[in-house]
């Protein structure tokens, strides 16, 4: 499988796979009404997890989405990886 890379912390829409493993595509960017800050990467999702239903849209804080996140043997993974267009 080739993990293409993104470029800083700019959101391309496409496919990601979430570091436990879930797929989603990204559907854009939206801005919180409340703040006009905090950007949110809105999401749906490719298959059934525990959490979501295929189809079902979610949503991460852009920050949130890029992430690292610690797993076994004291490395860090990307909590989000784009694997597709």
């Amino acid at each position: 499988m080739i993990f293409l890379e993104n470029k800083g912390d700019e959101v391309i829409p496409g496919t990601y796979r979430h570091y436990k493993g879930n797929d989603y595509e990204v559907m854009g960017i939206a801005t919180n009404r409340q703040t006009m800050k905090e950007d949110i990467v809105v999401l749906r999702a490719l298959q059934d997890s525990g959490e979501f239903k295929k189809g079902s849209l979610c949503y991460c804080v852009r920050e949130r989405f890029f992430q690292k996140i610690p797993v076994s043997g004291g490395r860090e993974v990307a909590r989000f990886v784009r694997i597709g267009w």
